[in-house]
């Protein structure tokens, strides 16, 4: 029996795994996951950080990490600061990180360190590889989804580095918060015309706005994601979200109803959504002709990610990829919610090595 540590740090805070694992018949005996949020615009949020790692237990048998710094000052000064953090606590404990080409290496192997940036979704797919032989695992966060192969029970990955992946059909940059309409789409009809929408700070209706106009996301979801935003204060849950995107349009939702138009405005945001399931089903059948999957139908999907219901399981079923499971048969319970899937998976991993 291993006792493992799986440290997925990134732009929203902290997810921690804890993981007893019997190697010889490759059984989780126990799982304790816990997610700490940190504000990632406070001035402090690196210290932060290095304060919730010092706060952890001491006695592993391997640690795993991987560290997504977007809202860091310098990438791989992040990653080294975290790093020579656990050294400093966990002394003579194996740390281990995966890198963006599928490899996991111990840290004092690590030739570049930047192979190590935002390689999160590294070990869900390996994870995800024991469960299906060919498919796609599809992982839809809050601004990204990522698109990974699993091709004869092995991960495909084809990118070095974690950024070149925007180029391989590998990230799309649509998820369920935080992306702006007009990041999907130019113009919708709207009025009988083909209608620009606006490229305003204060008019920007994102993914999470439409998703509660259409009744993806309850008020209660979508409250708790906006309550940021200092628009449309005086309103709440659907009737903010409308607002918000007429003002994409340039219009003021008061003008539309007297009109009746407010139909024609619902019909535009689920033309967007559309065209947002539409652009993930691309990617993944861009990726399929690469490694020569031939057909849909014979092909498996497993989804992550706070949006694989809204995103992931229809982009799947839109090519006709209907075998779909979730991670829950791995860990015996739905990790969504809170997204501590990264972090399970990691210690898994690592525990497996």
């Amino acid at each position: 029996m291993i006792k493992v540590l799986g440290i997925d740090i990134g732009s929203s805070g902290i997810k921690l795994a804890q993981i007893h694992y019997e190697k010889e018949n490759d059984i989780i005996k126990n799982i304790n996951i816990e997610n700490i949020i940190i504000n990632p615009f406070s001035k402090g949020f690196e210290a932060d950080i290095t304060f919730s790692i010092k706060s952890l237990e001491k006695d592993y048998d391997r640690i795993g990490l991987t560290v997504s710094p977007l809202l860091f000052s310098s990438y791989s000064e992040a990653v080294f600061k975290i790093i020579s953090v656990l050294e400093n606590l966990y002394k003579n404990i194996p740390l281990y990180l995966p890198l963006c080409n599928g490899i996991v290496s111990k840290k004092e192997n690590i030739q570049d360190i930047y192979q190590a940036i935002s390689s999160n979704y590294v070990p869900t797919a390996f994870v995800v590889s024991s469960i299906i032989q060919n498919g796609f695992l599809i992982d839809a966060g809050g601004s990204t989804t990522d698109i990974n192969i699993i091709k004869n029970g092995k991960p495909v990955f084809f990118s070095k580095y974690s950024w070149e992946r925007l180029g391989t059909n590998e990230v799309i940059s649509i998820g369920k918060y935080t992306t702006p309409s007009f990041a999907i789409v130019n113009n919708v009809a709207f009025c009988g015309k083909n209608h620009s929408l606006i490229y305003s700070p204060i008019a920007i209706a994102t993914m999470s706005d439409l998703l509660c106009i259409l009744n993806k996301i309850s008020n209660n979801e979508y409250s708790n994601m906006t309550k940021i935003y200092p628009f449309e204060e005086a309103f709440t849950g659907k009737e903010k979200a409308i607002r918000l995107f007429a003002k994409s349009l340039g219009m003021d939702i008061e003008w539309i109803r007297r009109e009746g138009k407010e139909s024609e405005l619902i019909a535009a945001v689920e033309h967007i959504y559309r065209k947002a399931i539409d652009s993930i089903s691309f990617n993944i059948a861009e990726l399929s002709k690469k490694v020569g999957f031939q057909r849909f139908d014979n092909l498996q999907g497993v989804v992550t990610g706070v949006g694989k219901d809204v995103l992931s399981y229809p982009a799947l079923k839109n090519i006709g990829i209907y075998d779909v499971c979730d991670m829950s048969s791995v860990f015996g319970k739905d990790l969504t919610n809170r997204n501590e899937e990264s972090a399970a998976c990691l210690a898994l991993m690592v525990a497996r090595l």
